[in-house]
């Protein structure tokens, strides 16, 4: 079953140097990959307000985010992120789930 990252623009200022994904259960919001909830078709189709508006949330595959995504030092520790920038951007709205 294909497995979808959530995209915030919303809550993914200019200033930041990665982007922002929502966390697992609808808790929250996290900049790493590692922290970022998976979620299934059907549960982006059954709350498509909140997960793929295409307005400021954007369901994106899995797969296809994880291309885009490079290693940042957290903590001493190699963390996946997504840069914040318009090519990036872009691109994730493009693959988000119609």
């Amino acid at each position: 079953m294909k497995k979808f990252y959530i995209f915030s623009l919303k809550h993914t200022s200019d200033h930041e140097t990665v982007v922002t994904w929502w966390r697992p259960k609808r808790c929250g919001f996290t900049y790493y990959l590692s922290a970022a909830g998976k979620y299934g078709e059907e549960e982006i189709r059954n709350y498509k307000c909140s997960f793929n508006n295409g307005k400021d949330t954007f369901s994106v595959p899995c797969e296809e985010v994880d291309k885009v995504a490079h290693l940042a030092i957290v903590n001493k520790e190699a963390q996946p992120v997504v840069a914040n920038n318009k090519e990036n951007k872009e691109k994730l709205k493009k693959l988000a789930l119609k």
